[in-house]
């Protein structure tokens, strides 16, 4: 006897999966967003040294970074939500799973550089560990869709 996962029941997994994640940094959103405009008024700013615009600059492309994780896993809820109602499009589901596996790969990157030994372990959990986890249902997911014969 063979069980397979369905790509709801995957797709539940994540959306689970992510509910911490969400809960953490959702609220930041718009702290985020306002960060960045005010940060690009500042970049622009008339006699600032050299070392002043590389920090800046530095800072607006890790807010656009965030604000780019932000949006890949808002899509990637968004497909969860699809698979769960039922969304059998093959095509729309690659997109799906690959978007939440490039957010999922990214996080955890993106997060590294602020996590350190002092670090609270829940906060790595969070950031860390759980998007590994949902890398791993996400790409699992890709290959079982990609074995599986279409539908005619």
């Amino acid at each position: 006897m063979r069980y397979v996962l369905s790509p709801r029941a995957l797709a539940l997994i994540c959306l689970l999966l992510s509910v911490p994640l969400a809960a953490l940094k959702l609220p930041w959103l718009p702290a985020t967003l306002v960060g960045l405009f005010d940060e690009l008024r500042q970049l622009h700013v008339a006699g600032g040294t050299e070392s002043y615009y590389a920090d800046q600059h530095r800072n607006v492309v890790r807010t656009t970074i965030a604000l780019i994780l932000y949006a890949g896993g808002l899509a990637s809820a968004a497909g969860y939500l699809w698979l769960l109602l039922g969304g059998t499009r093959r095509r729309t589901q690659v997109v799906v799973w690959i978007c939440s596996a490039v957010t999922a790969l990214g996080l955890p990157v993106f997060e590294s550089s602020r996590i350190g030994p002092e670090t609270d372990r829940m906060y790595v959990h969070i950031v860390r560990d759980i998007p590994c986890a949902v890398l791993v249902v996400s790409l699992g997911a890709l290959v079982a869709l990609f074995l599986r014969r279409p539908n005619h």
